[in-house]
């Protein structure tokens, strides 16, 4: 009789992709807003601000990938 071998596959999948995607569309957003500002006032500053913080996170963003092991039978 033969025997059967089990075997283990690991598998791995970045699993936050979607908070990348909403931060980068967070940006556009804000960079829509600053080309509809005529003049340099203090809403437009504050959207310059905000543009940076979520230029910061993209930059830093850091993918978590899930691990997985799966067992034949």
């Amino acid at each position: 009789m033969r025997e059967t071998q089990k075997r283990v596959y690991v598998s791995e999948r970045i699993i936050n992709i979607a908070q990348l995607e909403n931060l980068l569309r967070e940006e556009q957003m804000l960079i829509g807003q600053m080309k509809k500002e005529v003049s340099v006032s203090e809403h437009f500053q504050t959207l310059l601000n905000q543009l940076e913080q979520v230029n910061k996170k993209a930059v830093k963003f850091e993918f978590c990938i899930e691990r997985r092991k799966t067992r034949s039978q």
